[in-house]
């Protein structure tokens, strides 16, 4: 029988009626006892797919054998390797869904990732509680526990928000509103720190609609995000005062790695460092006598070629294919695309002792520097302070240089 039946069958019994929640504790209730719901909130983990953290619900009481963790984080590792799932994220067809597990899984699983984690309980008054408690009941179900993933509308944090909110009566939704300062863009770079590549990619990739400004219900969808809009969140009780919706937090895991930046990081001094250093060092070997160091250009311009061609057209590609917003169209195009790919013919002649491609170089750069035009609201300096002097490095080498390359056309 699969977990999902044993909760509904766990969740049979009946719930004792309370008008006093007991002082919140980090402990579960007794099953006799009314539903008692935690919200776990983990850290940023080891791996790429746990880069945003977590969150679950703990459940207790209300009849059920055993406490249980609501996890809608799930999916099929068994179908799925990493590279089915991160296409799937990437096109918006990954289907995940609410797994029922146990509090140690969940904890070997936050120290396989080493994950700090907290949790804090979710205090409802008694008609709230007994509508959270009908809710998960029926999220339980094999017709609903599947959905599809949406990384910024349909996760692990969105689910337990819309589940909470429709539980209080709209009460949380109500309260956290109003313009905030931050963006996709912002959001989703200050997680990708860590994973300069995939920070660097995702940045490229992201077109002008991942800097629309968020709400604050919007920026829930993080888990990080999720935890601290909801402790501003305060729900009437019977008696006409207001309580905090979630306790104080418990540890669960006290150590493991860091939690999220409250910043994306700032990286355009370095970046620009980083792209004048390679453009002048191409462009000094491209210009030197020795053949060997003329090779060495040569293959850097290829794999440049090729690596910007590759992102580019893969950037493209997302577009015309994905179902997810914010693709495209993108400023980035104009710096890196399929017209990438023609530096690798350019960079293998030079390694053979050809030296053509000159105009074609200063033709991407000139096309590179239109995207310093602001033609939308995409904020992609990072991307065009590296890019742009390693294309005016690579110009310079096939403009100019010693004459033991045979010119070809110029």
């Amino acid at each position: 029988m699969s977990l999902v039946l044993l909760l509904l069958a766990a969740f049979g019994g009946p719930a004792i009626a309370e008008s006093l929640d007991p002082p919140p504790t980090c402990e579960p209730a007794e099953s006799s006892e009314p539903l008692r719901v935690y919200l776990i909130t983990a850290s940023p983990g080891n791996d790429l797919f746990s880069v945003f953290g977590h969150s679950a619900l703990w459940v207790s009481g209300a009849g059920l054998r055993r406490p249980r963790i609501l996890n809608w984080g799930a999916f099929d590792s068994s179908i799925v390797g990493p590279v089915e799932l991160v296409q799937g994220f990437l096109d918006g067809t990954m289907d995940y869904w609410l797994d029922i597990e146990s509090l140690d899984d969940t904890r070997e699983r936050f120290d396989d990732q080493d994950q700090r984690a907290v949790m804090q309980q979710v205090m409802l008054p008694p008609a709230m509680r007994g509508d959270l408690e009908r809710r998960l009941r029926a999220e339980a179900t094999p017709r609903d526990r599947s959905y599809r993933y949406h990384w910024s509308d349909r996760n692990c944090a969105t689910q337990i928000r819309d589940v909470l909110n429709e539980a209080a009566g709209g009460e949380i939704q109500a309260q956290i509103s109003g313009a905030t300062d931050a963006t996709y863009r912002g959001d989703v770079l200050r997680h990708l720190g860590p994973w300069p590549p995939v920070w660097f990619g995702w940045h490229f990739a992201a077109a002008a609609y991942g800097d629309t400004q968020l709400d604050r219900w919007q920026r829930m969808f993080l888990p990080d995000r999720l935890q601290a809009e909801l402790e501003t969140v305060t729900i009437p009780w019977d008696e006409g005062e207001r309580r905090p919706l979630l306790a104080a937090p418990c540890d669960l895991r006290s150590e493991g790695r860091p939690w999220v930046a409250t910043e994306p990081p700032s990286r355009g001094g370095p970046m620009f460092l980083i792209g004048a250093l390679l453009g002048g060092l191409i462009a000094l070997m491209g210009w030197s006598e020795r053949r060997a160091a003329r090779v060495a250009a040569g293959a850097a311009i290829g794999l440049f070629g090729l690596l910007g061609g590759v992102l580019g057209t893969v950037s493209v590609g997302l577009w015309l294919t994905s179902s997810l917003e914010g693709f495209g169209p993108n400023e980035n195009w104009l710096v890196l695309g399929p017209q990438t790919f023609g530096l690798v013919a350019i960079g293998g002649g030079l390694v053979f002792g050809r030296r053509f491609g000159g105009r074609y170089a200063l033709g991407l750069l000139a096309l590179g520097a239109l995207a310093v035009i602001p033609f939308t609201d995409q904020q992609h300096l990072d991307v065009m302070v590296v890019v742009l002097p390693i294309l005016a490095g690579i110009a310079a080498a096939l403009r100019g240089g010693a004459t033991g390359a045979t010119p070809g056309s110029r």
